[in-house]
């Protein structure tokens, strides 16, 4: 009785761990792919997770199937619900450093901050190319812009 306990723990913990390892390694492939265009013209911008925080309220984070695209007049992502920041309500673009993680904080003038997680530095690169020249950029953000 007591091998058939250590052999379904065995078996239940290894596959759980090459499951887990199989997920992962699908949504690394899926945020490294480039942007694309849908059919209404928007920007599809793959990502490897979306934060957003809610000025003093706390934040909530999605890396399981997060959606971000660049439309016409602003931002539209989906963490658990849709929702939609125009261009004109964004105050800050900003290109963060940090270690092992390649991240783009996106500040709107009245709904807090969203946090873009990306591939790496050329992903970043194309989805800053992708937004208006117009938008607030930080020196870091626009260098990065500007391929400098």
């Amino acid at each position: 009785m007591m091998l058939l306990v250590i052999v379904m723990v065995t078996l239940t913990v290894v596959l759980s761990t090459g499951l887990a390892l199989w997920l992962i390694a699908r949504l690394r492939r899926k945020s490294d792919q480039p942007l694309s265009r849908e059919p209404t013209g928007a920007m599809l911008v793959p990502v490897r997770q979306l934060k957003r925080s809610y000025r003093l309220l706390g934040y909530s984070s999605n890396s399981i199937n997060p959606k971000l695209a660049v439309t016409s007049d602003g931002l539209d992502f989906k963490l658990f619900k849709p929702d939609h920041w125009r261009f004109a309500d964004i105050a800050r673009v900003e290109f963060v450093r940090m270690p092992f993680v390649t991240r783009l904080e996106i500040k709107s003038r009245s709904d807090g901050r969203l946090y873009v997680d990306l591939a790496d530095k050329a992903r970043a690169r194309d989805l800053l190319r992708a937004l208006p020249a117009d938008l607030p950029f930080t020196a870091r953000a626009l260098s990065l812009r500007e391929n400098a």
